[in-house]
């Protein structure tokens, strides 16, 4: 006779119709109950052995017919059991967490596969969730976290399986209307539904969201693969702009192949040497000559040429490897100033990224001796986005660097909205003026205004100022007019290679200068559309790049441009 069963949630029940048995079972448990034990019997399995589990005796005897029914309860098991099911959940947000729910997920899919039916991923970001942390603190942030999963609740339903996925990312399974029209509708639902403004400190804080969809088996044909899918369709969503969804495609698993590639060959391109550096010459109007380079970087990617820094400085700041770059491009740059006949400066861009790492101020010291390079003539260039976290750290990071006796320079001025307070918060050597305006002086007399006013608040502060993205001779004239004297643009020279640049205190040759006519507003024939290679992205975006180079638009190089520079 089969006494006992194992079912999967852990009961066991055995259904007893002998009486002796049942009275031992009895007598046993009494035994354990008077001794002190729990009152769940859970010694019971040392004074049953033959039972071969340890159990104990879950609830009263119930009599059935002539026999009795007798359930047993395997403790341990149910231990085991609320340990992992605390283990499994975000505390939090009381959410399964990431393992959880990819397990679940794969279960869902073998499921799905036997019934022929679907199944939908959504994955979800909230949008500048990291500025609640830094403006309002970690405790508002946990406070939005769990407004949300409310939120998303409210909307999917209590049965719905939905997991916490990283710091501000979530993930919804719909296995029931997994068609696109009722998907894009839940999709637009959550996006306007985490839009609503939070209350923070009583405050009301817009935050926004961004939501991937993929589709089993239409997309994937494993939790894993239906997971991703979602999740690369949520990253093309944030790249399309703020409040978007959109589904998977197979274009979206090219670019990851692509990018899985590009990831692969820049760690290869660091060990062997691929990177090179060009160098942009600063013009000073009054002199005539160059006073100073800014070190601009390239990838001679085998089979392909110079690959555009757009194209792997983001993938260089995700992966970590841009500490390595950076180092990479500080130590080139001076390695190449101390042996260039001058005294003029070399400008290196730093990206937001690098100071997350411990010791930036270390290193740079570090190459400065062992490169003997002048600290006076190294100027790191920096962005706003540096400072969006409002971090001490990084305050005193940079006065440190400053102590070496390095240059600090506020990059792309004017395109953020706090350019002046960080003025004010920490004593830059330099400011240069974004492209952005003296793309627009020759067509606003407003921007001249600007510019002047730019100029003047420098010199109150003993701030130099350079004018970058100087295409025409028109504009040159027009900053003269405002003040500005130190001016950097494919008009006084496309950036070069270091062993053909023109040393600094000379004057640029004549062939180095491409005619103004051959280069009208916006269409220079430069590495971009202003002369400078930046990574920052758009004109003003929060350019939380801060790049190793300085960027471009669309980072070509075109035949002439092949020809100057080889």
């Amino acid at each position: 006779m089969n006494l006992f069963k194992y079912h999967g949630s852990g009961l066991i029940a055995g259904a007893i119709v002998l009486g002796p048995i049942v009275w031992l079972c009895l007598y046993l448990a009494a035994r354990m109950v008077a001794g002190g034990a729990d009152s769940d019997a859970s010694g019971t399995a040392s004074a049953l052995p033959q039972f071969g589990f340890y159990a104990g005796l879950f609830s009263a005897l119930v009599i059935w017919g002539y026999g009795f029914v007798v359930f047993f309860r395997n403790s341990a098991a149910d231990k085991t059991k609320e340990q992992s099911l605390q283990v499994e959940r975000d505390p939090l947000s009381a959410l399964i967490d990431r393992k959880t729910f990819l397990t679940r997920l794969d279960d869902a899919v073998a499921v799905a596969e036997l019934a022929d039916s679907q199944l939908a991923v959504l994955a979800i970001d909230l949008s500048r969730f990291k500025s609640v942390n830094d403006v309002w603190g970690h405790a508002a942030g946990d406070a939005v976290l769990r407004e949300s999963v409310f939120r998303i609740r409210a909307l999917v339903g209590s049965d719905t399986m939905v997991g916490r996925m990283s710091g501000d990312e979530f993930a919804v399974m719909i296995d029931n209307e997994v068609n696109p029209r009722s998907l894009k509708h839940l999709a637009q639902r959550i996006i306007e539904e985490l839009s609503e403004p939070f209350e923070i400190n009583d405050t009301a804080v817009s935050l926004g969201a961004s939501v991937g969809v993929a589709l089993y088996p239409v997309n994937a044909d494993t939790g894993e693969t239906l997971f991703r899918g979602a999740d690369l369709a949520l990253n093309k969503a944030k790249a399309d702009g703020a409040q978007m969804h959109r589904f998977f495609d197979t274009e979206m698993e090219k670019h990851l192949s692509r990018r899985s590639a590009l990831e692969r060959d820049l760690r290869l391109a660091l060990e062997r040497d691929e990177f090179v550096v060009f160098y942009q010459p600063q013009m000073d109007l009054k002199s005539g000559t160059i006073c100073g380079y800014e070190a601009l970087i390239r990838w001679e990617r085998p089979g392909e040429g110079l690959v555009p820094p757009m194209d792997f400085i983001p993938v260089a700041e995700e992966t970590g490897l841009i500490n390595q770059l950076g180092e990479w491009i500080l130590r080139k740059a001076c390695q190449d100033g101390a042996n260039w006949i001058g005294s003029g400066i070399i400008a290196v861009n730093f990206s937001a990224e690098q100071f997350r790492f411990p010791g930036v101020d270390e290193m740079i010291r570090e190459v400065l001796e062992e490169t003997g390079l002048d600290p006076q003539r190294l100027e790191i260039e920096i962005t706003e986005s540096l400072f969006l976290n409002h971090s001490p750290e990084i305050m005193a990071t940079l006065r440190r660097i400053k102590a070496l006796g390095v240059r600090i320079a506020m990059d792309d001025f004017g395109t953020g909205y706090s350019s002046l307070s960080y003025l004010t918060r920490f004593p830059f050597d330099k400011i240069k003026i974004d492209r952005s305006f003296v793309r627009q002086l020759s067509d606003d007399p407003q921007i001249a205004a600007i510019i002047s006013s730019i100029v003047s608040l420098g010199r109150s502060l003993s701030v130099d100022i350079t004018a970058e993205g100087v295409e025409t001779n028109e504009q040159v004239v027009l900053l003269q007019a405002a003040g500005c004297s130190i001016v950097q643009g494919f008009l006084f020279g496309a950036p070069q290679r270091a062993n053909i640049a023109t040393p600094v205190d000379k004057s640029p040759p004549e062939e180095n200068r491409p005619p103004e006519e051959d280069c009208p507003p916006g269409e220079t024939g430069a590495l971009d559309d202003d002369g400078e290679d930046r990574v920052e992205g758009n004109d003003g975006d929060d350019g939380d790049d801060g790049s190793v180079t300085d960027g471009t638009v669309d980072g070509e190089i075109d035949d002439d441009m092949k020809k100057a520079v080889a």
